[in-house]
């Protein structure tokens, strides 16, 4: 079956064209006990059949076009052997090498399925995702069908239920809702996009090589709770918060009070896509507002009410690029930089900032299978350095679990190293500050780095 990409695949056409086949979302856990791997290879073959958008081809050649395949008799899941338990550094390398290399998804499809052995009761599961078909939620999905259609086949586990839905049918649905967004999604846009752009790149600057550099820190487990416990009391959430203290870091590095953060919106609007794999985020830009005297608390409610502002006005027919053509057409200087941005990685002196916020372990992926197999994470920081990004110049990581994980990407040939490690401590110190006895804390409170 043939069908057009849906507006998110399109968007990521726009963004990632230039090296799509590197775009992966990488996925190792190892797994310890007896594994019976003609039961695991059905499990994946259960889930590749149950989701349409894992068995897509994506042909590039003119416009881009995708076929849908039809179920499958058996998934190639393949063993690496040669590596032991003490060479378990050397053999989490491999697994690296196996989910960053490229897919090639026109011949293979956007999925790779591999096992690491280190032992006969001991493998390493890597597994990658092409961004074409699969967001980071349809990652978990996946993962914990696996286990959970293996745990049915040999602990008597519950089948996996049916699934509501198909990808071609959320492409159909958006097809139905025309090509152009409403004026009221338009008037919106034209507010949050007007004077929020920070100003203030040489142009000079190179930025077309788009390879940002990675920069990392963790907030303890008392100051995570902390945290959390000062949203709640300020009646917002920690994705929230910590968007507010990303805008209150740039604000202070480089004295911007309006400024717009590009983030992924889930997109999953509850009618059946929650147990969807595919790719449903939708970017937007959410506009918030640094003002100095202003408390930490009104701020990041701020941020929430401008998050679910943005979230409504991101609904079909929106895409972003869509959004940002329409308002170039209206001579939208603002937009028509970001547009050109997006499809050519040059761009003029406005500093474009991303925001990701991840919850560890959603779509929950168990930690045992059964009682002789158990699923354990694997560290993969030390491999995941830089990554390829030409449309932004930062983007701000934040992981939120039992401990806050705090990272940015930057790009050193516009940001200095320097400035980074700065934006790094002036997002941890916001956060470090924010305690629930003290709720009238103002971002002047907040002391430099």
């Amino acid at each position: 079956m043939s069908t057009p990409l849906s507006l998110e695949q399109q968007l990521y056409f726009d963004m990632c064209a230039a090296d799509y086949r590197h775009r992966t979302i990488t996925t190792v856990r190892r797994l310890r006990g007896v594994l019976d791997l003609a039961a695991f290879t059905a499990s994946v073959t259960e889930v590749v059949n149950r989701h349409d958008a894992l068995r897509t081809r994506v042909d590039r050649r003119g416009e881009p076009v995708q076929h849908l395949g039809e179920p499958i008799e058996e998934f190639p899941v393949r063993v690496v052997t040669g590596f032991s338990a003490e060479e378990l550094d050397k053999a989490i390398a491999e697994a690296w090498r196996l989910v960053s290399a490229e897919i090639a998804v026109a011949a293979d499809g956007p999925l790779r399925v591999e096992l690491v052995q280190l032992a006969e009761d001991d493998h390493l599961l890597a597994m990658a995702e092409h961004d074409i078909a699969a967001d980071s939620w349809s990652s978990a999905l996946v993962l914990s069908e696996i286990l959970a259609a293996y745990r049915h086949r040999v602990a008597g586990g519950p089948a996996l239920e049916p699934v509501p839905g198909t990808f071609a049918g959320h492409i159909a649905e958006q097809a139905a809702a025309g090509e152009h967004l409403t004026e009221e999604q338009l008037s919106f846009w034209r507010t949050a996009f007007t004077g929020s752009s920070v100003d203030v790149v040489d142009p000079a600057r190179r930025r077309d090589e788009g390879v940002l550099t990675r920069l990392d820190s963790m907030l303890d487990t008392g100051t995570t709770s902390a945290v959390r416990a000062f949203a709640a009391k300020s009646k917002a959430t920690p994705f929230a918060l910590t968007l507010a203290a990303a805008a209150a870091a740039v604000a202070g590095e480089w004295g911007q009070s309006a400024l717009r953060l590009t983030t992924a919106l889930l997109g999953r609007d509850g009618r059946g896509s929650r147990e969807l794999a595919g790719v449903f985020h939708r970017l937007a830009d959410i506009r918030v507002d640094v003002l100095a005297g202003q408390p930490l608390r009104e701020l990041a409610r701020a941020a929430m009410r401008s998050t679910m502002d943005s979230t409504r006005q991101a609904a079909a027919p929106y895409s972003y690029t869509r959004l940002l053509a329409e308002l170039a057409g209206e001579e939208h200087t603002g937009a028509a930089a970001q547009l050109h941005r997006i499809r050519t990685g040059e761009g003029g002196r406005a500093l474009n900032v991303a925001f990701e916020f991840f919850l560890p372990g959603e779509g929950n992926v168990p930690s045992t299978v059964d009682a002789s197999l158990s699923v354990e994470p694997v560290d993969l920081s030390a491999f995941s350095t830089q990554v390829r990004y030409n449309a932004y110049d930062v983007i701000f990581i934040v992981g939120f679990a039992t401990e806050v994980y705090l990272g940015v990407f930057y790009n050193d040939e516009v940001v200095p190293a320097a400035t980074a490690a700065r934006l790094v401590e002036r997002m941890s110190t916001v956060l470090r500050t924010c305690t629930p006895d003290n709720p009238n804390l103002t971002v002047a409170d907040v002391p430099d780095p």
